[in-house]
């Protein structure tokens, strides 16, 4: 991912890596406890941080997904976790919508009454002006 500043960010493993322009490649931020093991996405938002989606962040047993965001420089700041009966686990991709909000989709839970609940549309909303 390309953000703002013109640098490109990845996730490999557990870990966010920086490559700037100059071609310098540093890892700024190493997932911990509740962030999750698996990097989904990366999303800059409006809000001009990068978001991340994690698919088995969140309190255990359930490690049902988590979203944190994370400053261009490595900082975590804020934080949420999935529940598999509203959000839905597992989330696979979300985008930012015009009202800022992070929309996407789960691959489990939800809480279709009376069916199992196999995945489920989420709305996380942060705060985010667009």
């Amino acid at each position: 991912m390309t953000t703002s500043n013109g640098n490109f960010y990845g996730a490999v493993a557990s870990s966010i890596f920086q490559k700037t322009s100059a071609g310098s490649v540093s890892t700024i931020y190493n997932l911990q406890g509740e962030d999750g093991y698996t990097v989904v996405q990366l999303l800059q938002a409006s809000d001009g941080n990068m978001w991340v989606l994690t698919s088995d962040g969140g309190p255990q047993p359930a490690r049902p997904g988590a979203v944190f965001a994370v400053t261009l420089q490595g900082s975590e700041i804020t934080s949420a976790a999935f529940t598999c009966a509203t959000t839905g686990c597992s989330p696979t991709g979300r985008i930012q919508g015009s009202d800022g909000a992070f929309y996407g989709i789960a691959a489990q839970g939800g809480s279709a009454p009376k069916q199992n609940p196999l995945g489920t549309l989420f709305k996380i909303d942060a705060g985010l002006a667009r």
